[in-house]
């Protein structure tokens, strides 16, 4: 590679400091929820999981079944079902799992079951929600990564009130101490005499030397324990970028930098939809640049990736990175990066030269910047050739925070009809939904927020990926398990929405704000784009 001009090291020695002291630290980087769309042996099931923010705690989950294709009208089909969930850990398994939960039926809903589970360490899990009914029986795996994101500060009000029982509570001890040296010892009807009234003083004040010391080796003890727990709330690896050019092509080099890469409980990376990591970089404040990129390990280095860069305008953009490790933990690194303006003159990017492979799956779009209001009836965005994407929103005022959201979208010709939709790296579709201030981002997929490659690995560990129900159809699609997992199968659904030019998204915001959402498809062997901009509203 030839030496860089002195103004772009200039650049990049700027750009390794907002690195290093900049690297964003984001509220929602992944979904706080887990969604899942997919079966249970014949049943089609929705799964929301809602983990705790502190470990241990309670996981909340929500199971909506829906009647077999022919299984009747919803309320038959639905009368004698019975779900139960079980939160497994990856490397416990089974015989170290507590035994199912029976979820419980919602009043005046027959196919919505809720459940709550223990979740007792910070670690990968897979929820096993088990359906059974006229239809047969079947089982689905929700790969769940908990971490410790949050410390439960104690409410001002219950500090107060804890702080006067200890006091009373210690006076009262003392008083007790000093009545019984002063008292005990002396006939009825006698009173306590000078060296009686010392000798009780002396007892309460020995009394709370010892009651002190107890209390501040108790919260020296809690201190300790809290500064334990400080130590273990979710941090995401530290990421290192720079840039490097190869002729007139930028090449982005990220690595990761942490003290916990290879060390203990780390395992390898693995590929999901056919690439070891999914890159995203969103062009801030406007979010008007969106790029997918796919970099893969650079040669001879321990824990880095590069990427060739397409031209991208100069600014300063959010980095989100998505990985998942063969434990199933998925998680999304992050940081800030300051593109200088691409080289000059344009010129075609060589894979040969710069040692790497070129990736049909990588995608670009630039729009206008989001507004400030967006206009929550703008429901079309127009895509190259011609064609359409529209979101097909019902009829609702505003999208609310914490509600189920309609991420539904269609693509058309000019005269209206559909354009069929190839898989994208063996799905339906892409979605990615970004906050204006780069504070909440997700990456979805027709199935949900999970990893698929988590779900291959933790389906593989239970003996799920082949299991049959006893209707004849299998608890999940089978797969094989190797050690280069792709993709994951469209099911028949989403291919018959897919011949519709149409898919969808679970989702819910969760929290109010300016997001703007991008949403990729293929036809034709062209990755499409189409880009649409929405105020969430502030639930009551």
């Amino acid at each position: 590679m030839r030496p860089v001009s002195t103004r772009t090291l200039h650049s990049l020695r700027r750009t390794g400091l907002l690195l290093a002291l900049a690297t964003v630290s984001l509220g929602h980087v992944g979904s706080p929820n887990v969604f899942l769309e997919g079966t249970a042996g014949p049943y089609p099931v929705h799964v929301v999981v809602r983990p705790p923010g502190v470990i241990p705690g309670v996981a909340q989950i929500a199971v909506r079944v829906r009647a077999p294709a022919a299984g009747g009208n919803q309320g038959r089909g639905l009368g004698k079902l019975r779900v139960t969930a079980q939160p497994v850990q990856w490397d416990a398994g089974p015989e170290g799992a507590p035994p199912p939960d029976v979820a419980q039926r919602v009043f005046g809903d027959p196919g919505l079951f809720t459940a709550s589970l223990w979740l007792m360490t910070a670690s990968s899990y897979d929820i096993r929600v088990a359906v059974a009914g006229p239809a047969g029986r079947g089982t689905v795996v929700v790969p769940v990564s908990t971490t410790a994101s949050r410390r439960l500060e104690m409410r001002n009000g219950m500090t107060v009130g804890l702080l006067a029982m200890a006091a009373l509570l210690f006076a009262g001890m003392l008083t007790l101490v000093g009545a019984g040296v002063r008292e005990s010892v002396l006939a009825p009807g006698v009173s306590p005499q000078p060296h009686d009234r010392r000798r009780a003083r002396l007892a309460m004040v020995a009394t709370a030397t010892v009651l002190a010391t107890l209390l501040l080796s108790g919260k020296s003890w809690w201190d300790r324990i809290d500064a334990a727990y400080r130590e273990r709330l979710y941090k995401p690896y530290h990421v290192v970028t720079g840039l490097q050019l190869d002729g007139p092509q930028q090449v982005l080099r990220l690595s990761i930098a942490d003290p916990r890469w290879r060390g203990p409980g780390w395992t390898p990376l693995v590929p999901d939809h056919g690439k070891l990591m999914h890159l995203f970089l969103i062009r801030t404040p406007g979010l008007d640049a969106f790029a997918h990129l796919h970099p893969v390990p650079a040669p001879a280095a321990d824990g880095a990736f590069r990427v060739a860069l397409p031209r991208l305008s100069a600014g300063v953009y959010h980095l989100y990175a998505d990985i998942t490790e063969e434990s199933g933990f998925a998680e999304t690194l992050t940081a800030t990066v300051t593109l200088p303006a691409p080289p000059q003159p344009p010129a075609p990017f060589d894979p040969q030269r710069a040692g790497l492979q070129g990736d049909p799956d990588d995608s670009v779009r630039l729009a206008a910047p989001v507004a400030w209001r967006p206009p929550n009836d703008a429901k079309i965005s127009p895509l190259d050739g011609g064609l359409t994407m529209t979101w097909l929103r019902p009829v609702a005022p505003r999208l609310i925070a914490g509600r189920d959201a309609a991420l539904r979208f269609a693509v058309r010709t000019p005269d209206g009809r559909p354009v069929p939709l190839e898989p994208y790296m063996g799905m339906p579709g892409h979605a990615v939904v970004c906050r204006a201030d780069g504070q909440v981002f997700v990456h979805l997929h027709p199935q949900g927020t999970i990893s698929m490659a988590a779900q291959e690995l933790l389906a593989g560990r239970a003996g799920l990926l082949d299991a049959r129900s006893e209707s004849g159809q299998s608890a999940m699609p089978t797969m094989p398990m190797t050690p280069m997992m792709s993709t994951m199968p469209m099911t028949p659904t989403s291919a018959a929405a897919g011949d519709r030019g149409e898919v969808s998204f679970p989702y819910e915001f969760p929290e109010p704000g300016r997001y703007r959402i991008w949403v990729q498809v293929r036809s034709a062997g062209q990755v499409l784009t189409g880009v649409f901009d929405v105020e969430v509203g502030r639930g009551g």
